[in-house]
Order: structure tokens, then sequence, then C-alpha cells
């Protein structure tokens, strides 16, 4: 039998445990058919055993559950014997070389198509619709410069410069070295005389209004341009389809102190008043060149001012006559103004 404090095997008889030293009930053996000494669990001494002799129902419970806990944990020896070889199979059956090969082009071409795409995405179709809305946006550029250069090319500001770069149809210095259209005449201290390289129109006090016509010129569409310079007096500037009666012509001129003006007379009369201002474009005061500039096609008389376009007007008066220069003088002083290079361009 066994001792029922601390385990030990006890012969029959024995009325003590030679190990804890506790009494042994005789009738132990008489009610319990069950033998300990088939499941006997060896004795593995504690030191707190024989310390704490007041609880031996509590070491008791202790040192018989543990046993039987990890008994009923354990597999059985079937169940491991077939689960064993199982996980070992899997674990060391080895993959064909095949199918390895297939697995690891897989997983690159997936990574450079992956790659792929994040590069085209990223990179790629952004610097490709950069490109295209850089494109456009020049395409639309171009189409508006060339549509502005159209529009500038057709402006009397685009016709007036092709037509002046070229050669004109005729040309006078107005320096009295050169047979001209112009010359010499007048009365006393008032007409039209080449001095000091120029052609220069003088006026006394009493007079009024004094004019040169080209003699023999007739123009209809054309440019004609001459520099003007104010010495003295107030205004000046140039004719064009003038006829007989004279004036019967275009006046355009300038003042010394900035206005212009575009007038058509009709006979003896100074005429209708078609464009009058103050432009940026004229040299204001006295002994200032002003190049004056007016191109006539048909009914459009366009005027210019320094090579500066000013203003447009339309006018059926008259369609061609001379060409000349004139000089106005309204304060009623002495009066003296100087014309020189005179040009006319026809016009297709």
């Amino acid at each position: 039998m066994q001792c029922t404090l601390c385990g030990m095997t006890i012969q029959t008889g024995v009325s003590n445990c030679p190990s804890c030293g506790s009494s042994v009930k005789s009738n132990t053996s008489e009610f319990s058919p069950y033998h300990l000494s088939d499941d006997a669990i060896p004795y593995i001494p504690d030191s707190s055993s024989s310390t704490t002799s007041s609880t031996p129902h509590t070491s008791q419970q202790s040192y018989t559950a543990q046993p039987l806990l990890d008994h009923s944990l354990q597999p059985s020896s079937g169940t491991a014997a077939q689960t064993q070889p199982t996980q070992q199979e899997s674990l060391q059956r080895p993959h064909h070389p095949l199918f390895t090969a297939l697995l690891s082009i897989t997983l690159v071409l997936l990574i450079i198509m992956g790659g792929g795409t994040t590069y085209y995405a990223t990179i790629f179709h952004r610097v490709e619709l950069n490109a295209h809305a850089t494109a456009v946006a020049q395409g639309v550029l171009t189409t508006q410069a060339r549509a502005t250069a159209t529009a500038n090319a057709n402006s009397p500001q685009g016709i007036y410069n092709q037509i002046t770069n070229k050669s004109p149809t005729f040309e006078d210095p107005l320096d009295g070295q050169h047979i001209g259209l112009w010359g010499n005449q007048g009365n006393g201290d008032t007409g039209c005389v080449f001095t000091n390289g120029a052609y220069h129109i003088r006026m006394s006090a009493k007079d009024f209004y004094y004019s040169c016509l080209a003699a023999g010129s007739a123009f209809s569409d054309f440019v004609f341009q001459v520099q003007v310079t104010i010495i003295k007096g107030y205004e000046a500037g140039i004719m064009f389809r003038a006829n007989d009666p004279e004036p019967s012509t275009y006046f355009f001129s300038i003042s010394y102190n900035g206005l212009y003006a575009l007038n058509v007379a009709a006979g003896p009369q100074h005429g209708a008043i078609l464009a009058f201002g103050r432009s940026p474009a004229i040299k204001v005061g006295f002994n200032q060149p002003n190049l004056l500039s007016v191109m006539a096609h048909g009914s459009n008389i366009d005027l210019f001012i320094n090579k500066q376009f000013v203003k447009r007007v339309q006018d059926e008066s008259y369609a061609t006559g001379a060409i000349g220069l004139f000089a106005e003088n309204t304060i009623r002083v002495p009066s003296d103004t100087g014309f020189s290079s005179a040009q006319v361009w026809n016009l297709p």
C-alpha cells in the first residue's frame, strides 16, 4: 500500500510511513479496489512537504492532479504516429525544378510589369501629357502669331512699312542741287526759295497762306512724304491731289505746338476739317524736323507722322492731282518753314 500523505510505498503491516512518519491506517486497502502501484508516480522530495504538515490534503491534490492533466494533454501514440510523418513529408517534399523556374519567371514579369506601369503612370505618361500640352500651346501661339502678323501686314502701318521699304517712284532731296518739280517763286518777303540746302516757304507778317505745287505732277494712289521743319510761324505741311482752281486739294499739316489736321478745300474756300487732334508722334517746338506722310488709296486716306500711323479718314472729294507744299501764318508774324527729302511711291 501507499502513504496517503506523501505517496511512499509502505510494506504491509508497517504502522508508520518511513518517509514522512505519518500514521498508516490499516483499513485503507480494504476500501480501495484500485491498486496505486499500477500508476505509481515516482516521489520527488519537496522541501515544503516536510514543513507544511498542517495541509496534507492540499499537497495530495497538487501532486495528484498535475500528472493527470499532463497525461490527458498528451496525444495518443496512434495519432502522433499518423501526424508526424505527414508533416515531415509536406516539409521535406522537394518542388519540381520547372515549377520553380516558372514561378520565378512569373514573379519577375509581375515586378517588371508593375514597375513599368508605375514608370509609365508617374514619369512617361506625365512627360507625354506635358509634351502634348506644350505642342497644343505652341500651336495656339503659332496660330495667334500668324493671325497677328497677317493683321499687322494688312494694317495701314504694315502696308506703309512694306511700301516705304522699297525704292520710291519719285524722289527729290529739295536741296536746290537737283532738277526737280519745284522752283523759286514769290514776291518780296513771301515765296518759295532754295536756301541753306532746303526748300523754304517764307511769309511776311501781312500774309496768311502760301503754297508751292510740283509742276506737272499727278498722282492717284500713292504714298507721299516730306520732312517739315517749322523755323518760325505756326503751321505747315503737304498738299496732295491738288486741282485747278487752286486750292482744290487736301491739306495735311502740323503745328509747332503738337497739333495735326487734315482739311479738304474746294476752290477759294479753305474747306472742311476731316481730321484734327494732338499726336505724341509730333516733335514739339521750333526747328524740330517732322516727317509727314500720307497714304491715299481710293477713298482711304491714312496719315503718318515720323513713320507712325496717326489716323485714317475716308473722303471721295478728289481721286487724283498734283502734290505740293504749303505754310500758314495765323498768328500774323514773319514765318519760315524748311522742306526736304520729298518722296513718292505709287501703290498698285
